[in-house]
């Protein structure tokens, strides 16, 4: 390399030579884009894509039950058809290429060899020639010894394990010099391969029921309570590079789930009341003009809401099916609704729970919460990882977590100075109760804060207020 170090403010072709301009190579293929780059995903859009639309209908009844009450009831339904979704073809093929059976040797030769799962000719051990293939002239950290690999091979995480090895530039000569280029996924020159089309759906079905008192003499009531269920085989998240992989894509009906937002239960309620003070009633019913004008024109009125949690599952962290979706965790000796009746919002010395402390299922000590995972023979309830290629055991978003409630109440003043001029005083007490609404939900089996509320919602107005609110106002209304 030439130096000029000793600048004169001219640019000198002997001591600076013009650097020979880069060797253009078009089009780059896939496969140099992927060696450069192995995160690097591919999209394809169905050439048929269609925009999505959604069905309605409803029926409903309406009576009047007395003076200036409603009552009504009403079915609503919908349905989502042809939803957007993305989703990648690139499932690790565990059925069709042996790599299920390696693995699973693999497991046992790490059980007898301890820290290396090669067949070192062990009694009970079995050859690996897939592994062997691939790990061919790599030093030993690279392959049977590497510890994330053991990792792996002890937590059933075969998807994690197959998807390391196969976009990792290490292994890359030994895989296109002894494997079909589709041995391991569809696509093998891309991270992920994603194809978009009109396989989404939803339903939604609910019972709406409200009454109303019509306002009149200055009272007001309205209620209304909703029962609800939204299914749909998609998160609905809100990235416009939302994507998610089928669970299986040999079986894609395993999607079908609760929405993300779905909530089974919801009640709402306000009202407007009037305090039986001043000239004429209950209390100074002969007050002269200046006692009503200071103890009448008094409002009690409060909004009401109140609704079940939203769904979520338990999730056990790993990679044990080709989809690289993470797997839900096994609940054994107890049920889905067995496991329901345990959650809810426990309030202990050491901290916050959804899960109960004393289902069996949750060890605490101090500041710490774990999981209790199953041991060989037991018979009370406890939660496991799933197995190799298998999810688990509960629905996907099948429970149901901490309701959330809030309660608002106001005490308002009006005094007429005019028939369009009048003042105001109104006190308001936002979270009357100071009722915590719980969120955080700690899910992950292998967490130290597992079954643990960590959050609360801002559940009062914007700006993260999570407590009561009390404040006061003077308004002149024209």
């Amino acid at each position: 390399m030439l130096a000029n170090n000793t600048p004169s403010g001219v640019f000198r072709t002997t001591s600076n030579p013009t650097p020979d301009a880069p060797v253009a190579a078009f089009p780059v293929s896939q496969r140099a884009n992927f060696v450069a780059n192995t995160g690097a995903s591919l999209w394809n859009f169905d050439d048929a894509l269609k925009t999505p639309y959604v069905l309605e209908w409803n029926l409903g009844i309406q009576r009047e039950l007395f003076k200036r009450v409603a009552f009504e009831a009403r079915y609503v339904g919908n349905h989502a058809v042809k939803l957007l979704r993305s989703w990648s073809i690139n499932e690790l093929d565990f059925i069709n290429n042996g790599l299920l059976n390696e693995f699973s040797n693999a497991q046992r030769n790490l059980g007898i060899g301890r820290t290396s799962f090669a067949n070192q000719g062990m009694p009970g051990q079995a050859a690996l020639p897939i592994f062997e293939r691939l790990f061919s002239g790599l030093p030993a950290a690279s392959g049977f010894t590497n510890s994330a690999f053991l990792t792996q091979l002890n937590q059933n995480q075969i998807g994690g394990l197959f998807n390391a090895i196969r976009t990792s530039n290490t292994y890359r000569l030994n895989r296109e010099a002894n494997f079909p280029l589709n041995y391991f996924v569809a696509n093998p020159f891309a991270n992920q391969a994603i194809h978009v089309d009109n396989s989404g759906w939803s339903y939604y079905h609910g019972l709406e029921v409200e009454m109303n008192r019509r306002f009149s003499s200055g009272i007001f009531f309205g209620a209304n309570y909703t029962l609800g269920k939204v299914l749909t085989d998609t998160r609905f998240l809100t990235s416009q590079t939302e994507g998610q992989n089928f669970r299986f894509l040999r079986n894609r009906g395993l999607d079908k789930n609760r929405a993300a937002f779905d909530v089974t239960h919801s009640f709402a309620a306000n009202f407007i009341y009037p305090m039986p003070f001043g000239r004429g009633k209950w209390l100074g019913r002969s007050a002269n003009a200046v006692a009503d004008r200071l103890i009448g024109g008094w409002s009690f009125q409060g909004i009401t809401r109140w609704s079940s949690g939203a769904p979520f599952n338990i999730n056990s962290g790993r990679l044990t099916f080709g989809s690289l979706e993470g797997a839900s965790a096994v609940v054994r000796n107890m049920t889905a609704k067995e496991l329901q009746e345990q959650v809810g919002v426990f309030r202990e010395g050491n901290g916050v729970f959804w899960l109960n402390p004393r289902s069996g299922l949750l060890a605490v000590s101090g500041a710490s919460s774990r999981a209790v995972f199953c041991q060989p023979g037991q018979t009370t309830p406890c939660l496991d990882h799933p197995a190799v290629n298998e999810d688990g055991n509960l629905p996907y978003f099948g429970l149901t977590g901490p309701r959330f409630f809030n309660q608002d109440f106001g005490l308002i003043k009006r005094t007429s100075i005019t028939e369009s001029v009048n003042f105001e005083i109104r006190f308001e007490f936002f979270n009357a109760f100071n009722n915590p609404n719980f969120t955080g939900l700690t899910n992950a089996i292998d967490s130290a804060t597992f079954g643990k509320l960590t959050a609360t919602v801002d559940n009062v107005r914007g700006g993260g207020v999570t407590s009561r609110i009390i404040q006061w106002a003077v308004r002149l209304n024209w």
